[in-house]
């Protein structure tokens, strides 16, 4: 993990600015993208059997709102990880104004100058 450059400064988590793909979040995501995806081609193809059966019908639409919230839950991961860039940018930019300040040398601070 990071070091914070003010002692204020929460921890910025993963440096780099990217998500991994293995986190247990995007885990969880992409096992359940798996799940709804095999759910939905079984659904829609009992409906096409049946098309006025309104139990596929109602699982055809259950399926739609796991979609709906799939989509949330990336759309919040998302999210998260900007705003975990937006506080490292901050720290950084803290950190580097205090080393300015201190006198201390950039080039041993590693990342953007």
């Amino acid at each position: 993990m990071a070091t914070p450059a003010r002692a204020s400064a929460p921890d910025p988590g993963r440096p780099g600015g990217r998500q991994d793909p293995l986190s247990p979040d995007w885990v969880n995501v992409r096992g359940l993208l798996v799940t709804v995806a095999e759910a939905t081609a079984v659904a829609v193809t009992e409906l096409e059997a049946r098309p006025r059966c309104t139990g596929a019908l109602r699982r055809v639409e259950a399926l739609h709102a796991a979609l709906e919230d799939l989509a949330e839950i990336t759309r919040r991961l998302v999210i998260d990880q900007s705003v975990l860039d937006a506080v490292r940018a901050d720290a950084y930019a803290q950190g580097a104004a205090d080393c300015k300040a201190a006198r201390c040398h950039l080039e041993a601070v590693p990342g953007p100058h």
